[in-house]
């Protein structure tokens, strides 16, 4: 009788395990997304991202952000700027910023925080990231779409 309530109480522990494992399964799916931008989209649906280069089965992407209608910022390679509407958006280059163990970690080697501002409304606004080398027009777009 005693192995039987042993066996019982086994019984009982690994189904209630099982249950608080599916619930946390359940939730973590939930949760989880099949691209990365919409993880993205998911924090904050403000983003926008704009394929720059695609190779293989792996796409670099720059994100925009929009606040505020007249503030726009995104993440770039050192040897592109971007411009808005034909004027070229202020750059900061993240090596010149940021300490060099920050950079590190974070693989922001040769990366450039863009902004512009403007005291009007930016929807609509024509976004054209351009080669530093070359002046040469990489991508054209619209900040709202």
């Amino acid at each position: 009788m005693n192995s039987f309530l042993k066996y019982r109480s086994l019984f009982i522990l690994g189904l209630i395990l099982f249950i608080i494992g599916l619930i946390w399964f359940l939730g973590e799916r939930a949760e989880s997304f099949s691209e990365p931008q919409e993880a993205l989209f998911h924090w904050d649906e403000q983003f926008m991202l704009i394929p720059a280069d695609q190779m293989n089965d792996e796409a670099l992407f720059f994100f925009i952000k929009r606040q505020g209608g007249n503030l726009i910022y995104g993440l770039i390679s050192s040897n592109h700027h971007m411009e808005v509407n034909g004027i070229q958006a202020i750059q900061l280059d993240l090596n010149m910023v940021l300490e060099k163990n920050i950079i590190e970690t974070y693989k922001l080697e040769e990366q450039s925080l863009w902004y512009f501002h403007s005291d009007t409304q930016l929807e609509d606004s024509e976004l054209t990231l351009v080669d530093s080398n070359t002046n040469g027009m990489i991508l054209d777009t619209y900040s709202d779409r």
